[in-house]
């Protein structure tokens, strides 16, 4: 629906009757500087959207390229299972070497021990025996 406030841009001249806008330019020069006006509009909004496309098709395509580099859960446990094989088996190993160090250990100061108590007998005899 068309009101009476878009007809005030226009008035129609009196000598030949054409119709012009306030400004004294013919409609058709008007409607043809408007137009390219809007056409000019509309292509600096495609060449915006064209960017913005353009940026999100980058972004979109890092992500896949994201993906695919990425393994699974499963590609995971399958390929760091040896790993954890390995390192359990060291700790095993660590474990036993840290109780065969207990037990010489246990064995060396038993050895000083009886050592010792030897001499202390020995000592203890040549002192009742009276030497």
């Amino acid at each position: 629906m068309v009101d009476g406030k878009d007809f005030k841009l226009f008035q129609v001249n009196p000598k030949n009757g054409e119709l012009r806008h306030v400004d004294g330019v013919p409609i058709v020069k008007y409607i043809d500087e408007r137009l390219e006006s809007i056409l000019k509009e509309i292509k600096r909004g495609e060449d915006v959207m064209d960017a913005r496309l353009y940026s999100m098709n980058e972004f979109r395509s890092a992500m896949q390229d994201q993906t695919k580099n990425y393994m699974t859960k499963e590609e995971y446990r399958l390929a760091h299972k040896p790993v954890e094989d390995a390192v359990q088996e060291f700790r095993k190993f660590m474990n036993q070497m840290e109780g065969k160090a207990s037990n010489k250990s246990l064995m060396i100061a038993t050895g000083m021990a009886t050592a010792g108590l030897i001499v202390a007998l020995a000592s203890f005899i040549l002192r009742v025996l009276g030497h």
